[in-house]
């Protein structure tokens, strides 16, 4: 039986849990300026990021849509798993590996972990008209760890607060990558965009990973890169819809752990802020209708800036690098994020 929950209420903050969205429990929270709606039976996607005063979702929407893993079944297995038969956009997290399929500690993972696939638990733990909040937890199925966070908001403020904690519950040393997804796309996301990136040096891989990228492999200064003709490329700009492009890079060198992508044509910006000590890396991948294979066929239209703890992108490769992390036993780690919506003109002023 579910606790007395407070009187209902239709301004100020709130958070419901009243909700399916395509079959799946959906809890919402909102204030004033933003609506943040949350997938707890997949993975505890966002897949509504909604900025209210202008009615801008800056998630990505696929085509595909919102699929209920349990009801929507591929006709054969992927070797690579099924976190791309699922994905509808928004924002995943990676965990307790990122990037592609690997095995590791005697067991198999897909694509980006396996926490974004498996229903959570959670629980409403404020209820206020100046502050929401609601925990999220979930144990992976092929690992060891308790994957644990809280999303608040405050106020009449648009900022989206993510309290998180990972532990170790093995008796034995465990290693994991660890990394957020979320994925920006249209109606915010157009030419007149640009990124903002607390870092000073991208690294671009083998060109053989990104067949429909731009870019020739090396470590560069960001913004700046070559193409694969010599040629300078400002990274910063965002492609327009039709460029037949998508690329994979990675930021690293950071000065602080954040990332802003504004809009020239909006006068709005989305940033994101973690602790840069457990997210060290920006993993981002720009899509403009250049992933010409299944599941994109050319539709998307994507930018993911993406915090990860390690670097590059397959569990064997970080291990060779030695930017996993570790928990011994009983240990946690802790993380803080937060979304922000500013107005730039107003001299970032949250609004």
């Amino acid at each position: 039986m579910k606790a007395a929950r407070p009187p209902e209420r239709n301004f100020g903050c709130r958070v419901s849990d009243d909700y399916q969205y395509r079959g799946l429990r959906t809890i919402v929270l909102e204030n004033a300026r933003l609506r943040v709606s949350v997938l707890a039976d997949k993975g505890t996607d966002i897949f509504e990021f909604l900025y209210k005063p202008m009615d801008i979702d800056f998630m990505y929407r696929a085509p595909a849509g919102v699929r209920d893993p349990r009801l929507a079944v591929p006709s054969i297995a992927n070797p690579a798993g099924e976190y791309l038969d699922y994905w509808h956009g928004g924002w995943q997290e990676a965990f307790p590996t990122g990037g592609w399929p690997c095995r590791h500690a005697g067991a198999s993972f897909g694509l980006h972990g396996e926490v974004n696939l498996i229903p959570w638990s959670y629980r409403i733990t404020e209820d206020e008209q100046h502050r929401v909040s609601v925990h999220f937890w979930a144990r992976t199925m092929r690992s060891p760890f308790l994957i644990e966070k809280t999303l608040s908001l405050e106020g009449d403020i648009a900022e989206l607060r993510i309290s998180e904690r990972v532990t170790n519950e093995g008796a034995v040393k465990a290693e994991f990558m660890w990394g957020h997804h979320p994925v920006i796309g249209p109606p915010f996301l157009d030419e007149s965009c640009f990124i903002a990136a607390a870092a000073d040096a991208v690294v671009v891989p083998e060109e053989s990973l990104w067949p429909r990228g731009r870019l020739k492999q090396g470590r560069y200064r960001w913004p700046m890169a070559e193409d694969r003709g010599g040629r300078p490329v400002d990274l910063s700009r965002v492609l327009p819809a039709g460029a037949g492009v998508a690329d994979g890079i990675y930021l690293t060198e950071l000065r602080e752990g954040r990332c802003s992508v504004v809009s020239g044509r909006l006068g709005l910006s989305w940033s994101i802020t973690w602790p840069k000590e457990v997210f060290p890396w920006i993993w981002l991948w720009h899509v403009a209708g250049g992933e010409t294979d299944a599941p994109f066929f050319g539709r998307n239209y994507n930018l993911a800036i993406e915090p990860f703890t390690s670097f590059p992108n397959s569990f064997e490769a970080v291990r060779a690098a030695g930017t996993q992390k570790k928990l011994q036993p009983g240990e946690s780690l802790d993380a803080d994020l937060a979304v922000t919506v500013f107005t730039p003109g107003a001299g970032g002023r949250i609004v």
